[in-house]
C-alpha cells in the first residue's frame, strides 16, 4: 500500500511538474527571446544594442511655448518650413540664423544653424524628408497569428508609436524564474509578452542605421526622439521621428553639449513642432509677407529667414534661387547668409547664380579647379577629413576663398529690387 501511495504521489508530482513546465514555457520563451535573441519558425529576434531595450518619456525646459511678447520683440516667430511648421528666431539678442543645405538624392536636404555671438555653433537642425513605414510584423510568423494580432492591434497606433520610444522592456525578467511562477503566480500577461516582442521586432526596423545611444517620446508632439552617437564629443546628435499618414518624417539635430543656449533652441524646436505639408501656396504668402517689410529689414536676417522659408517649398524653382541670392547679396552680412546658397547653386546648378553673371563662367571653372586642389591638399595634410573635404567647405577658409575669389562682397542697393519670378 505504501508503495502503491508512494508512485501515485511521484506520479502527481510529475504531472505537476509537467503542467508547470507547459505553463511557463511561453515566459522561457519571451525571456530567451529578450535576452538573447532567438531563431525559431515563428520568430527571428537578434540580441539588440542595450539603448534598444530601454525608453522613457522626454521633458522639456520651462520656456518653450512662444507667447505674444516673442512674436511681437520678433525673438521667434512660426515659419511654415518645407513640410513642418518651425521656430525661427528673427531679432533674438543672442542667436543669429543662418541656412544649412546639403546634397540629398534627387533633392536639397534643408535646414538651418543657430550660432551664438561668439559665432559657436549651439544648434542645426535638417530636414531628412519622409519614407513609408507600417506598424505590422507580417513577415514573422508569431505576429501574424491571428490571435497574436488581435492582443497587440487592440492599442490604438498611437499607443505603439509612442511605445517605440519609451517603453522600457528589460524589467523584471529575474522574476521568471519556474519558481517564482510557482510561488507568486505570472508577472507578464501573455498580452504584454506579445507586445513587447512586437517593439523589440520594430525598433530595429526603423532606427536599424543608426548607433543607438538612447530613446525618448514627446508625447504632446507624438515625437519619437532617438539619441546617436556623435564622433564630435562637444556635440550631442538626435533624430526626430514623426508619423504622419503611413509617412515617417525625419529630422536631424545637432545640439552643443553643456551649453545652456543650444539645448533651450532645442527645446524650443520641439515643443512648436509640427507637420504641415509642403505647398507653393504657402511660398507665396511668405514672400508677400517679406514683400511688406521694410527695405532696410528685407536685406538682413529677417527678411533672409522669410525669403530662406518660403524657398524651401520651391526649391526646384533656379530663378527664385537666383533672385534670392542677388537680393541677399545687399546686406551687412551676406556672406554668412550666402554661404550655403552658393555651395548649393553651384553643386546643383553649376554657376554661383551672383550678381556677376560675365565672370561666372570662368569664375566657376577656375573655383572648382583651386578647391579640389586645396581639398587634395587638405587630405593630405589632415588624413582623418572626410572624404568629401567637407571640414574644408564648411570651414572659415571656404568662406574666405569665396569671398577672394569670387568677389561677393559687392553690395548693389541702388538698384531696384526684382520682384521674384514664380
Amino acid at each position: 500500500m505504501k508503495v502503491k501511495i508512494l508512485f501515485i504521489s511521484l506520479l502527481l508530482s510529475l504531472i505537476g511538474a509537467a503542467i508547470l513546465l507547459i505553463l511557463w514555457a511561453p515566459y522561457h520563451f519571451y525571456k530567451t527571446a529578450v535576452t538573447d535573441g532567438i531563431r525559431s519558425e515563428y520568430l527571428n529576434l537578434g540580441s539588440l544594442p542595450e539603448p534598444l531595450y530601454n525608453g522613457k518619456a522626454e521633458i522639456l525646459g520651462p520656456i518653450v511655448q512662444l507667447s505674444d511678447s516673442h512674436v511681437e520683440q520678433k525673438l521667434w516667430q512660426l515659419f511654415h518650413f518645407s513640410d513642418f511648421q518651425i521656430p525661427l528666431p528673427l531679432h533674438h539678442p543672442e542667436v543669429n540664423f543662418y541656412p544649412w543645405i546639403e546634397e540629398g538624392e534627387g533633392r536639397p536636404l534643408i535646414g538651418g544653424r543657430f550660432v551664438d555671438q561668439s559665432q559657436v555653433e549651439v544648434f542645426t537642425f535638417t530636414l531628412l524628408g519622409g519614407t513609408p513605414f507600417t506598424l505590422r510584423a507580417d513577415k514573422e510568423k508569431l505576429f501574424s497569428l491571428p490571435a497574436v494580432k488581435q492582443l497587440i492591434f487592440r492599442r490604438s497606433a498611437v499607443q505603439i508609436w509612442g511605445d517605440l520610444f519609451q517603453k522600457s522592456i528589460k524589467n523584471d525578467l529575474a522574476d521568471m524564474a519556474p519558481w517564482h511562477y510557482l510561488t507568486r503566480g505570472p508577472t507578464h500577461s501573455l498580452d504584454e509578452m506579445f507586445y513587447n516582442l512586437f517593439l523589440l521586432h520594430m525598433r530595429p526596423v526603423l532606427m536599424r542605421q543608426y548607433q543607438v545611444e538612447g530613446l525618448k517620446y514627446l508625447a504632446s508632439n507624438k515625437i519619437g526622439i532617438v539619441q546617436v552617437y556623435d564622433i564630435d564629443e562637444r556635440y550631442t546628435s538626435e533624430y526626430i521621428f514623426l508619423f504622419v499618414n503611413g509617412i515617417v518624417y525625419k529630422i536631424r539635430l545637432r545640439i552643443k553639449k553643456n551649453n545652456a543656449l543650444g539645448r533651450s533652441i532645442r527645446d524650443v524646436f520641439l515643443y512648436n513642432l509640427s507637420f504641415e505639408e509642403s505647398s507653393v501656396d504657402s511660398s507665396e504668402k511668405i514672400y508677400a509677407a517679406f514683400r511688406n517689410l521694410p527695405y532696410r529689414t528685407r536685406v538682413e536676417q529677417e527678411g533672409m529667414v522669410y525669403l530662406y522659408a518660403a524657398w524651401t517649398h520651391v526649391t526646384d524653382r533656379v530663378e527664385f534661387l537666383r533672385e534670392m541670392i542677388q537680393f541677399l547679396e545687399r546686406g551687412p552680412e551676406k556672406l554668412r547668409h550666402l554661404r550655403p546658397l552658393y555651395e548649393y547653386a553651384y553643386r546643383r546648378f553649376g554657376d554661383l547664380l551672383s550678381k556677376d553673371s560675365d565672370a561666372n563662367v570662368k569664375l566657376n571653372r577656375k573655383m572648382q579647379e583651386e578647391l579640389e586642389k586645396e581639398i587634395e591638399s587638405a587630405k593630405i595634410n589632415s588624413p582623418n577629413m572626410d572624404s568629401d573635404g567637407r571640414d574644408l567647405l564648411h570651414g572659415r577658409e571656404r568662406e574666405e576663398y569665396l569671398l577672394k575669389k569670387a568677389k561677393f562682397n559687392k553690395v548693389d542697393t541702388d538698384s531696384e529690387e526684382k520682384r521674384l519670378d514664380r
